[in-house]
């Protein structure tokens, strides 16, 4: 079993490489805590992660710069760490968007487990 800092640590990684992923694609991302918008379509990944995980629970929504939606991304905190992404929108653009993410899990249970 891992330690709550190495979980925290996992998350913020798999979380972090979506963020990376999302902006090199030319998208932007608001999150949404369940309550509030924590911050609406930026592409700064320093200052998303700041406003991130107040909660057990949030939303990634992303768009592209240009506007249209290309779907959300749902996450789930303190479980296991590396599955930290719960559930996502099942479309071609999104899979490509979250395969690094997903594989970095991967590689982060492997070592851990």
């Amino acid at each position: 079993m891992i330690s709550p800092d190495t979980r925290r640590s996992i998350e913020r990684r798999i979380v972090r490489r979506i963020l990376i992923e999302a902006v090199r694609n030319d998208c932007v991302i608001s999150v949404w805590d369940g309550e509030d918008w924590a911050i609406r379509r930026s592409n700064n990944p320093t200052a998303i992660l700041a406003a991130m995980f107040a909660t057990d629970e949030e939303t990634l929504v992303i768009r592209r710069a240009s506007g249209p939606r290309i779907g959300s991304v749902f996450l789930v905190y303190g479980n296991d760490g590396p599955d930290v992404i719960c559930n996502h929108t099942d479309s071609d653009d999104m899979n490509a968007l979250l395969a690094p993410a997903y594989d970095l899990a991967d590689q982060l249970d492997n070592l851990y487990s």
